[in-house]
């Protein structure tokens, strides 16, 4: 740790290409302010480990403000990272508004900063919750938005998604919070019956983009951070 301010993006080396891990940096690392590390870290090779892997990051380092990015993530501008370091010193939580199910709007990890002052009143693990359901909530849930439900989760329900623990923690401690919302959906993929949406290549405020299920998009993926890329060469960004 050279730095009070750290701007991290957790990978798992199956799932995602060398090419886009770097990439990545560079992006990150043009766009970072001074004063600030900007590090990849590499998960376990096991399902959800997203979450303990932020909380554990967090547990074992010394930082005053953290900023996290998916490593499908990337800022779009200069002026977001600043931003968010700024909001975070002030003792916000602010991130890129995502959805739970039917319910529950956070600040989501794919572009997210705290300070520590914050997180140590909170104290709450970025893992993802589940409960069981009922049958008949089952089926409740299923027509209000049937893609939170598969397969493997048929009997459960996502309680709280990576990181948002911590947008409930402060909702009930009363700490600000900003939702970055999101102005454009590449691929609309989730639906709410209310008009919310959200999908695979997803911009909030205008400055940060997610692919989301990176799985489902490396070429998209690719072409966006080429294109980032590209304008930082050329003097654009």
């Amino acid at each position: 740790m050279k730095n009070k301010i750290v701007i991290m993006s957790p990978y798992m080396e199956w799932n995602i290409s060398k090419e886009v891990r770097e990439l990545q940096q560079k992006i990150m690392e043009h766009f970072a302010p001074e004063g600030c590390d900007v590090v990849q870290i590499e998960m376990p090779r096991v399902l959800y480990t997203h979450g303990p892997s932020l909380t554990k990051f967090i547990n074992e380092t010394d930082y005053e403000i953290y900023v996290f990015f998916n490593i499908d993530s990337i800022p779009l501008n200069k002026e977001i990272i600043p931003r968010l370091i700024k909001e975070a010193k002030d003792g916000k939580l602010i991130g890129c508004m995502l959805r739970n199910g039917s319910r529950h709007l956070f600040a989501g990890d794919c572009g997210m900063a705290f300070n520590q002052e914050l997180y140590d009143k909170c104290k709450v693990s970025f893992r993802r919750g589940r409960r069981d359901l009922e049958p008949e909530e089952v089926e409740k849930e299923k027509k209000v938005c049937p893609w939170n439900l598969r397969e493997d989760d048929i009997g459960f329900w996502v309680e709280s998604d990576t990181g948002e623990k911590l947008q409930y923690k402060c909702e009930e401690l009363g700490i600000p919070t900003i939702l970055l919302k999101p102005t454009n959906i590449e691929h609309e993929e989730f639906k709410w019956l209310d008009g919310f949406v959200l999908g695979h290549g997803n911009t909030f405020d205008n400055a940060i983009w997610h692919q989301a299920e990176t799985w489902k998009g490396t070429e998209r993926l690719m072409k966006k951070m080429k294109e980032i890329w590209r304008s930082i060469k050329n003097g654009d960004l």
